[in-house]
């Protein structure tokens, strides 16, 4: 249901569809660390290579 809406929508899917490259990724991941009051309130702890393997395969 999800991806109907978003292709119906035409809402990327990807971050390769916003012309996001591996190469932004570290950066991305450090600037997600640094927003603690979202990381504090999730039910898992996440490091920064959590962060860097989400947006590793959002690519």
């Amino acid at each position: 249901m999800i991806r109907t809406m978003m292709q119906r929508f035409g809402i990327p899917g990807r971050l390769s569809d916003l012309n996001i490259e591996n190469i932004e990724i570290d950066e991305m991941a450090r600037s997600a660390m640094k927003i603690q009051r979202l990381l504090k309130n999730n039910v898992r702890d996440v490091s920064m290579s959590d962060a860097i393997f989400i947006y590793t395969k959002a690519i």
